[in-house]
């Protein structure tokens, strides 16, 4: 995984405007092995993307498989199932990375990803599973599984 830097996000970042406030996102898809084929990364800020926003979405690239097997159990967790059949079609199915996002100013977290699962929950019907996680020091600060992944954890 290349090591991002202030140049690669002028060059390989689009800027998008914020329709609400004074916030620019940069946006990029990076490709995250074994964890689907794109996920969307926005570093949002006022200006330009801050040393620290990068340095946090780096040391997620380094962790990221590491990272992610955390969120894999915690799927499982936070469901608190008891069937055995169906927490093994949870665990045989593949975690998507969708959404990872990093503002500049964020009292409550530094880093939010949102992962995705699917999987066939009677014989025909598919079902999906979103969790969106915040981080805060690197750690895990909330998880919650929730069909409106852009609202805050409580």
């Amino acid at each position: 995984m290349e090591i991002i830097t202030e140049n690669n996000i002028e060059k390989e970042f689009t800027l998008v405007e914020s329709i609400f406030g004074d916030l620019k996102n940069y946006h990029r898809e990076i490709e995250y092995l074994g964890f689907g084929k794109f996920c969307d990364v926005y570093l949002m800020c006022e200006e330009k993307p801050k040393k620290n926003q990068i340095d946090i979405l780096n040391e997620f690239n380094e962790n990221y498989k590491e990272k992610l097997a955390e969120v894999d159990k915690l799927i499982i967790k936070k469901m608190n199932l008891t069937d055995s059949e169906q927490i093994e079609k949870i665990k045989n199915s593949m975690l998507y990375l969708d959404v990872i996002s990093i503002p500049e100013k964020n009292p409550k977290y530094e880093m939010v990803i949102v992962c995705s699962k699917t999987y066939k929950s009677m014989y025909i019907f598919k079902k999906t599973i979103n969790i969106r996680i915040e981080y805060k020091n690197g750690q895990i600060k909330s998880s919650e599984i929730k069909k409106n992944t852009t609202e805050d954890n409580n």
